[in-house]
């Protein structure tokens, strides 16, 4: 019962699992300090989340754990609540931006060119600037937030190649 509510607070983000005189009350019935059952609460947490993210099933998650050394009665406790309630972990995330909070929704890009004189093209600054809007998915009236970065020659190639690694990525798991 305590991992389902933990489960139920990780597809919910934002909520904690139990109150502060549940906390409490769990403490005194569990014989252990009130910070316990936070690190109870976190560390389940924790196992669930990764669990969704790896995508792997209730038997997987308890050989898993008993694998990293937990006690095998205690991994299936958790195999078992992952089993039962983990498809509504992983639909809820589906529907998120994966924690982050802010979206892209447009891009613009300048070029500028500062000359240290009309007669040299060695004196000259060649950089980009690229603007990126980001809005808020939970606030969608809100205008977005613009982002300005500078890029040399050498800095824009560079990003450019990581955002190659993380498209190429991305394809592969597509």
């Amino acid at each position: 019962m305590i991992f389902e509510r933990i489960l139920s607070a990780v597809g919910d983000k934002g909520t904690d699992p139990f109150s502060t005189d549940e906390v409490e009350k769990l403490a005194g019935m569990l014989g252990c300090a009130a910070g316990g059952i936070t690190t109870l609460c976190e560390g389940g947490s924790y196992v669930f989340e990764r669990a969704a993210y790896h995508g792997v099933n209730g038997e997987a998650l308890t050989e898993h754990l008993v694998t990293v050394g937990m006690l095998e009665d205690r991994a299936a406790v958790l195999g078992t609540v992952w089993q039962d309630g983990g498809k509504q972990v992983v639909d809820a995330f589906r529907g998120t931006s994966n924690g982050a909070a802010r979206v892209l929704n447009s891009t613009n890009w300048s070029v500028h060119v500062n000359v240290a004189s009309n007669a040299t093209a060695a004196g000259r600054d060649v950089y980009g600037v690229v603007e990126l809007g980001l809005s808020d998915p939970a606030n969608p009236d809100k205008p977005s937030k613009p982002i300005l970065t500078e890029f040399s020659h050498d800095e824009l190639y560079d990003f450019f190649q990581k955002l190659e690694t993380i498209q190429e990525q991305l394809d592969e798991l597509a």
